[in-house]
Parts: C-alpha cells; structure tokens; sequence
C-alpha cells in the first residue's frame, strides 16, 4: 500500500492485478496443484462458454481466487 500512495486513480486500477497475484501466491500451499487445477477450470469454462467478465460471467482473477480457497482448504488434494 505505500506504493500507491500519490498515484491517480487510473495508476492504482492498474496495479491492483498484479497485487492480487501476489497476494494469492503468498497464501496458496502448492503452487504446481493451482496452476493446474486453474488452467482445468478455466479451459472448462472456455469450452462452456462462461469465461467472461464482459458478459457478466467470471473471468480470470475470479476464478484464480476460487481456485486458491479450495487450495487452501484442501491443501493435499489432487488437482484433477
């Protein structure tokens, strides 16, 4: 949060992204299991046509967080 300080509002916007990755990382027990567990739940979503803010359905940095709560809550499950 110190960084932000003095930066306009568009600035801060922009930063926000890359703060939540890092956040997430921080808090994910095994990072190799998320990665795949995402990129699973993201082709799923692809494929079934819902993987879109703009249209109103979640999009990247949702699902990422929805992946990482179950990460965290079951830190030795299999990713498949």
């Amino acid at each position: 949060n110190k960084y932000l300080v003095g930066l306009d509002e568009q600035s801060i916007r922009s930063l926000n992204g890359v703060r939540v990755a890092k956040q997430l990382v921080k808090l994910i027990p095994n990072f190799v299991n998320f990665q795949i567990a995402l990129r699973a739940i993201k082709h799923w979503a692809r494929q079934r046509s819902i993987y879109s803010n703009v249209l109103g359905f979640l999009g990247g940095v949702n699902y990422a967080i929805l992946v990482a709560y179950v990460c965290q809550n079951y830190p030795n499950a299999n990713p498949a």
